[in-house]
């Protein structure tokens, strides 16, 4: 159960990660249409 509680926290934060970055990179893109 370890490794399956493992992969579900593994998944968990691979998820955060890619909405933040997708977050950052939405950001970006609004910063670089307002120039």
């Amino acid at each position: 159960s370890e490794l399956v509680e493992k992969m579900v926290a593994a998944s968990f934060l691979n998820d955060t990660t890619k909405r933040n970055y997708f977050q950052s990179f939405q950001g970006r893109l609004k910063q670089l249409t307002k120039v």
